[in-house]
């Protein structure tokens, strides 16, 4: 299993896709957390994991508190998916992680779920955590892009 592969090889960062799919319910928070404490060398992504914060098993405070106090572990990622990579798209995770708006439209767009997204208002030195500062630091030639591109990392 993963977390075997992450104890035996602790000297290479690892970069978990959808959160782990442990961050769509309360109890999968705590277990990320755990592994976050074990493994130094544990991280994720949020590709795909926006659409499952609709889960009403799911506490926004708890889920705000987790990204804050792990936020040197988190980076942001959506899904490649075509018809999912759109700009309403980005911006609708833009708007989960960066304000404090209530019942935003479902990721996927089903209007039928009764489930709703708030956003999370997460600060400015949070969000640089999980849009670049991580990224430059985990991913090979990241850095030199965004500074090539103005951003300060």
């Amino acid at each position: 299993d993963a977390e075997k592969v992450i104890r035996k090889y602790p000297s290479i960062n690892f970069i978990m896709a959808h959160g782990f799919w442990l961050m769509t319910k309360d109890e999968g928070l705590d277990v990320l957390s755990t592994y976050f404490d074990a493994y130094p060398n544990l991280h994720v992504d949020l590709s795909a994991v926006f659409h499952w914060w609709e889960n009403p098993d799911l506490t926004y405070d708890k889920l705000r508190n987790f990204i804050i106090k792990y936020k040197e572990r988190i980076l942001y990622g959506t899904d490649g998916n075509p018809l999912y990579s759109t700009p309403e798209r980005y911006a609708f995770t833009y708007a989960i992680l960066e304000t404090k708006k209530k019942h935003l439209v479902p990721f996927f767009g089903e209007p039928e779920t009764k489930w709703n997204i708030h956003g999370l208002g997460l600060s400015n030195e949070v969000l640089n955590y999980i849009y670049y500062w991580n990224a430059a630091r985990l991913v090979p030639n990241i850095r030199r892009s965004l500074l090539a591109q103005g951003y300060t990392v």
